[in-house]
């Protein structure tokens, strides 16, 4: 008449059990993905910041240019002075007075490498304007 139950409380309880630590990883992965995410935008910006510093000092002093003009090598360089590992330029583009970096760096995963996806690539961008003091 009766069945026998028995295992049957450890089985939904394994199950239970995984379940939750399959979450616990997905939870971690996603808010680590956030947090890299707005970090890659920092550092984006930071290399833009850093590379419309580069003002070309013989254009402004000539008086050629209506804006305040970069130097493309120079701000090249200084942005990518400024990132560092993990993360690597992608690119800088310069403008007349205006610079935009996009950087990008690789995120490991806790449950990505369980299911053979270890890291995910994240990127960030920024422009950063160089304008005078009215």
């Amino acid at each position: 008449m009766y069945r026998d139950d028995r295992g049957t409380v450890l089985i939904v309880g394994i199950a239970t059990l995984t379940l939750a630590v399959a979450l616990t990883l997905l939870a971690i992965d996603v808010l680590r993905l956030a947090v890299r995410r707005h970090e890659a935008d920092l550092v984006a910006d930071s290399g833009a910041r850093a590379a419309v510093q580069a003002l070309d000092l013989d254009q402004y002093y000539r008086g050629e240019a209506a804006r305040l003009p970069l130097d493309p090598a120079a701000a090249r360089s200084r942005a990518l002075a400024v990132v560092s590992r993990p993360w690597r330029v992608e690119s800088v583009r310069v403008r007349a007075d205006a610079a935009s970096v996009s950087v990008t760096g690789d995120v490991p995963l806790l449950l990505g490498a369980l299911v053979g996806r270890p890291t995910v690539p994240v990127t960030g961008s920024a422009v950063a304007v160089l304008r005078r003091d009215p």
